[in-house]
């Protein structure tokens, strides 16, 4: 039978090999170093904002102080979560990430514009909470780390 110059290349179709360690164990890719810095990042960003509640002198009432530790613990909680779903390597943290970011840019924008009349010591911890929030952006948008998430 005459071979058909029209048909699809043909390759076979099974598992791909497993990458395997020294000792036989199966490894994983690793992590790029911009993923792991970028998760430290954030984990310093909200350690930033626990110190910022923590040494807040403007609240007065016990109920506010009480509703800020709750608010910080459930946030400590949802960042761990969220920080271990991108060193597994989970897009779509990566994409709410930027979400969140990109919702905050107007009130980020309207501090800035704030502590730019008026300096503060909160001015100081916002604008280097924002700095530390877009570098981790950038690293989690670094080449090395888009071709980790994208082989995840």
């Amino acid at each position: 039978m005459e071979r058909n110059s029209y048909a699809p290349p043909e390759a076979p179709i099974a598992d791909s090999e497993p990458l395997v360690g020294d000792a036989g164990h199966v490894r994983e890719l690793s992590r790029p170093r911009a993923v792991i810095i970028a998760g430290c990042l954030i984990v310093l960003s909200v350690a930033i904002a626990g110190i910022d509640a923590a040494t807040d002198t403007n609240s007065t009432s016990s109920f506010g102080s009480i509703v800020t530790i709750v608010w910080f613990v459930v946030l400590v909680f949802l960042v761990a979560g969220f920080v271990y779903k991108l060193f597994q390597g989970r897009n779509w943290a990566r994409v709410t990430y930027v979400v969140i970011l990109v919702v905050g840019i107007p009130s980020v924008i309207t501090t800035i514009r704030d502590v730019m009349i008026a300096p503060s010591a909160f001015g100081v911890e916002f604008l280097l909470q924002s700095i530390i929030q877009f570098s981790a952006l950038g690293l989690l948008f670094s080449p090395s780390a888009r071709a980790w998430f994208r082989k995840r």
